[in-house]
């Protein structure tokens, strides 16, 4: 897979930035 070149690190951040984004909104509702 082509994506271990630089994009699956700039995967991995964006999908944690998303994952503490709606953990944030998550707890703000509850």
């Amino acid at each position: 897979m082509g994506l271990d070149f630089g994009g699956g690190e700039a995967i991995q951040r964006v999908l944690s930035f998303v994952f503490s984004k709606s953990t944030e909104l998550f707890e703000n509702k509850a």
